[in-house]
């Protein structure tokens, strides 16, 4: 039995508890590339599950499971 499943109820109950900001600030789209261009790169990003497993068990982390369409450091 895997122990994957609580983590997506997890991540739904973090972003639940986030403050919602009533005020909408729009940033620059060149800070906005900076800002996803060094979050892509200062994170250890795996393709497979399976490695990313093996490594969080070895490691003693949980692991962080995004998923979406299209690319995070271009159009979505």
């Amino acid at each position: 039995m895997r122990k994957l499943s609580l983590l997506p109820a997890l991540l739904v109950a973090a972003l639940v508890a986030l403050p919602v900001q009533s005020k909408q600030t729009l940033i620059n789209g060149q800070v906005n590339h900076d800002n996803t261009r060094y979050l892509t790169s200062n994170i250890n990003w795996y393709h497979s599950l399976g490695q990313a497993e093996q490594q969080a068990m070895h490691s003693g982390k949980m692991i962080l499971w995004i998923q979406m369409l299209g690319s995070m450091d271009g159009a979505t």
